[in-house]
This record gives C-alpha cells, sequence and structure tokens, in this order.
C-alpha cells in the first residue's frame, strides 16, 4: 500500500468548518424546536402564507411584515448563544 499523502490545511479551513458547523448545528436546532412545539410552527406558516402567499419565495423587502418570524430567528440565535 501506498502511504496517504498528507495535507496541510490552512487556518481559514478551520474557520470555513467551524462557521459550516455552527450554521448546520443552528439548522438542526431549529428543526428541533419546530418538531417540540407544533403550534410556533404553525402560526409562522400561517404569517408566511398570509404575507407572501404560495406562489414564492419570501425576500428582505418582507420582512418588515414578518414579525413573528423575526421573533423565531432572533429566539433561535440566543439560544445558540448560549
Amino acid at each position: 500500500m501506498e502511504p496517504i499523502p498528507s495535507v496541510k490545511i490552512q487556518p481559514s479551513s478551520y474557520k470555513t468548518s467551524l462557521t459550516i458547523m455552527q450554521s448546520l448545528s443552528s439548522v438542526g436546532t431549529l428543526i428541533y424546536a419546530m418538531m417540540l412545539h407544533p403550534e410556533v410552527r404553525r402560526k409562522a406558516q400561517a404569517e408566511l402564507d398570509r404575507v407572501v402567499g404560495r406562489d414564492r419565495l419570501p425576500s428582505l423587502a418582507d420582512r418588515q411584515n414578518l414579525p413573528y418570524i423575526t421573533a423565531i430567528y432572533r429566539e433561535g440565535m440566543r439560544y445558540i448563544e448560549t
């Protein structure tokens, strides 16, 4: 067998990997929270349907009209920081 060549990982790669892992963790936490609290998911879906509808994706212009979704996002970020 040939030896496995060594690969030098640059410090920026560590930072990128950490950022990706934190993002995946954030998404996983949000999904888990929505599973534990289906009433929150239903209320968020109702807000999205009322403001955005089902024909398009939300945009940054919709953000001011989505206070419940914004609150869920902020709570998720607060939870992850602790």
